[in-house]
């Protein structure tokens, strides 16, 4: 029987999961093969879910045929480290055809799959013996070369792994930069915009007071904002951490970052949109006082947006830790918005206990350990729909301090509901706040549940907002595909499209990106869609006719210059530009006016085939069509008429960017 050299890398694991409560923390393997002694791997601290190890062991003299390479994962604990689960490879099974292989392979727990391990495996060759000899030296000489080719075989996989674990700690440290300091920062944090100005932004009346900061009301380039103010200048991790947060999430369901300022001061700003109505805490007081509130959104439909911002935060592997109603931002068109990063932090480091948040909404085992995960956030979303329901403030049938209300939640305390609660939502509640962590569900099944049962008013998974049919009844047919209907008071546009996306969620991503860019002054409004079926869209009704009517009237008779026309089609066209959206069908029936002249742009394509030079061609099309009309009694403009040009240069990449068209309109 002869004896083989066995290289086995064990690279990385993902969906990692354990029955512990702790879950899944800070990892490490151990590699098993035969009678050869046990390797074990470095911890990768704070590694969670997807730890990274790169563990190379070179096992020699294994017997043949090989034994089966048993794989342990453990969980590293300061008191007793905790079983992850077992990966068990037939090595007979993968060399019968190949002398190295890579793959993931399943770990399992007494019989169940907890996730999966990336395994590299290397039998290396023995190189071609000579022929024996009576020459005991001569034999000598050919072992020691092959076990020379044997090394070099294995020294070349360890560099190339070493390599790639270089390059995968080099991207972690690049993630984690954001949260020590701004002194270093990295060149992508250079994109957030610094007031430079003072007459930019205009301080006016305190709107707010939390633990680390005061927040005003004022003015950014005339525009009203939010703007939050540390109160003292060691509070300056606080306002890396809530800057790091708020610049990696682009999402329409978080507060948004538009810049900093006095980086240079003991009292740094963060400047943020203003929203209009508040927060959920006074909202949930004026309900219960039966006092009006801004926010016509029922509750359920609140329920949904704060889940979906727990749905985004969490995909960027950011931890909130203070989700309470302060924190839930209402605002005109019905917005919801999560804010208040302060203690926000990325998933997996340490010292997390120190600053939990609120101990009302803080989970059994954030007030024990400092080994949690994002579940702390969905316990604290089971608290929240708790008051959704009651508009009650949790536990305030008795108002525990807070040193007793922890005892009391970790031996199984819950805030109360209502008697006339849904049976459903009770259970998610309950599910949401389960004692272990392991038991609650994740908040993209929490936001799945709630918008089941949300009603008309809940969001695709997107944002979009969902109109019941009966909420938009038919006033009569514009278009084949195109109908004129009421939402409420206001007339709106029912269009048919079909969604020829291959990829239901990219489609939803689409129609999101949509949704989102209703803020733009040139683009028609998506306002949502019929009951969920996203080929039903409901949009914003222009009343003044569109560009093909305009340019058809006389010319004294038109309300609109010829550069206010090509203005606001740049701007629009850029508007859609920045987000990466083609439109694709632009021309001049698809422009139309407010009754007070305003130009925004419809029918965007839901799948393009063309370019963002191709748009930028139709563009100079449409704009020599405009100037065309009116030069008839007039001389033609010679910027526009340079614009035209550069537009319609035959070679694409000789075409000018939407936005330096837009500068170049603004220079003139």
């Amino acid at each position: 029987m002869g004896e083989s050299v066995v290289v086995v890398s064990v690279v990385r694991g993902r969906d990692l999961r354990v029955v512990q409560k702790l879950g899944v923390q800070d990892p490490y393997v151990v590699l098993r093969l035969g009678t050869s002694a046990p390797r074990r791997s470095e911890t990768h601290d704070n590694g969670g879910t997807t730890p990274i190890w790169h563990c190379t062991e070179t096992f020699t003299d294994v017997p043949s045929p090989l034994p089966v390479l048993q794989i342990d994962i453990m969980n590293n604990n300061w008191l007793r480290d905790k079983p992850i689960g077992i990966c068990d490879i037939d090595l007979n099974d993968v060399f019968r055809r190949v002398s190295v292989a890579e793959a993931w392979f399943p770990v399992k727990f007494e019989g169940a799959r907890c996730g999966d391990l990336h395994v590299k495996l290397q039998r290396p060759s023995p190189s071609p013996r000579t022929r024996a000899t009576s020459s005991s030296s001569s034999t000598n000489n050919t072992v020691l070369g092959s076990i020379a080719n044997v090394h070099s075989a294995v020294a070349i996989a360890e560099l190339r792994d070493e390599n790639a674990r270089l390059r995968s700690e080099l991207a972690q440290l690049r993630r984690l930069l954001p949260q020590q300091t701004f002194l270093h920062a990295p060149s992508y944090m250079a994109d957030i915009p610094i007031v430079s100005s003072a007459s930019d932004l205009q301080q006016l009346q305190p709107i707010g007071t939390g633990a680390h900061g005061t927040v005003y009301r004022g003015l950014y380039k005339n525009d009203l904002v939010a703007i939050k103010c540390l109160d003292q200048v060691e509070d300056l991790t606080t306002f890396h951490r809530e800057v790091s947060a708020m610049f990696k999430l682009q999402s329409q369901h978080t507060v948004q970052l538009l810049a900093m300022a006095d980086l240079d001061t003991n009292q740094p700003k963060i400047v943020m949109p203003y929203m209009v109505h508040g927060d959920l805490r006074t909202h949930l007081d004026k309900c219960r006082a039966n006092e009006r509130t801004g926010c016509t959104l029922p509750h359920q439909a609140i329920a949904v947006a704060v889940a979906a911002a727990l749905v985004d935060l969490h995909k960027c592997n950011v931890i909130h830790r203070d989700l309470k109603p302060q924190n839930v931002l209402l605002s005109t068109d019905n917005l919801v918005q999560v804010a208040d990063f302060g203690i926000a932090r990325e998933n997996g480091l340490r010292s997390k206990t120190a600053d939990m948040g609120t101990p009302f909404y803080m989970a059994p085992e954030a007030t024990s350990t400092n080994h949690y995960g994002t579940e702390v956030d969905v316990y604290a979303l089971g608290v929240l729909l708790t008051e959704l329901d009651t508009n009650m403030r949790p536990y305030s049938e008795d108002c525990p301090n807070e040193y007793a209300l922890i005892l009391q939640v970790s031996e199984g305390r819950r805030p109360l509901l209502s008697l006339t609660c849904p049976l459903w939502y009770y259970e998610l509640a309950h599910k949401c706040m389960a004692a272990d962590p392991i038991d609650r569900p994740t908040a993209a099944q929490v936001h799945k549940c709630l918008s089941l049962h949300a009603g008309p008013y809940t969001t695709t998974t997107s944002g979009v907002p969902i109109v019941a049919a009966t909420d938009v009844p038919f006033v009569r047919q514009l278009a084949p595909s195109t109908e004129l209907a009421r939402h409420g008071s206001s007339p709106v546009v029912l269009k048919t499209v079909a969604p020829v996306l291959a990829d239901a969620r990219a489609y939803e991503r689409h129609l999101g990106n949509l949704f989102a860019l209703g803020a733009s002054p040139h683009l028609v409004r998506l306002c949502g869609v019929i009951g969920g079926a996203s080929s039903k869209l409901v949009l914003e009704f222009l009343d003044g006719g569109d560009l093909v009517t305009c340019l058809a009237q006389p010319e004294p008779r038109r309300r609109v210059s010829k550069v206010d026309i090509a203005t606001g089609l740049t701007r629009g066209l850029d508007a859609l530009h920045a987000q990466g959206i083609m439109h694709g069908h632009l021309d001049a029936k698809h422009v139309f006016f407010t009754t007070s002249g305003v130009l925004k742009l419809a029918s965007f394509k839901f799948a393009p085939t063309c370019t963002f030079a191709d748009d930028v061609f139709a563009l100079g099309k449409l704009l020599a069509h405009v100037d065309a009309a009116y030069t008839r009694s007039s001389a033609q403009d010679p910027v526009l008429a340079f614009i035209i040009q550069r537009c319609c240069a035959n070679e694409p990449s000789a075409r000018p960017s939407t936005a330096d068209l837009v500068a170049c309109l603004e220079a003139a």
